[in-house]
């Protein structure tokens, strides 16, 4: 059994008692929830997603502890779930169209 990163059941002031493990509906009813007060769809992976980028983007990134929170087998599957930053790109792009 894997330690969760989080439990949603830590955070629900209607249950008295936390439970070890997380299961699945609750987990779906939180993002459904979630999505619903958002007004557009969130879900667990596209959580990875934002969380391997926003680390990867941090000063002190470190891929390997990325790799290893997100429960990867290599650094490059972590390196896929990495977004690119759009402004950054837009950037590059009028640069090389510069020159």
């Amino acid at each position: 059994m894997q330690d969760q990163l989080f439990n949603l059941s830590r955070f629900d002031d209607r249950k008295n008692e936390i439970s070890s493990n997380m299961d699945y509906p609750p987990l779906r009813a939180f993002f459904r929830r979630l999505s619903r007060e958002c007004g557009f769809t969130v879900s667990p992976h596209r959580f990875r997603h934002t969380i391997a980028t926003n680390l990867m983007r941090l000063p002190d990134r470190n891929l390997k502890m990325a790799q290893d929170l997100l429960g990867h087998s290599t650094p490059a599957v972590t390196l896929e779930y990495v977004e690119s930053d759009l402004d950054k790109v837009r950037d590059m792009l009028e640069e090389l169209d510069a020159a």
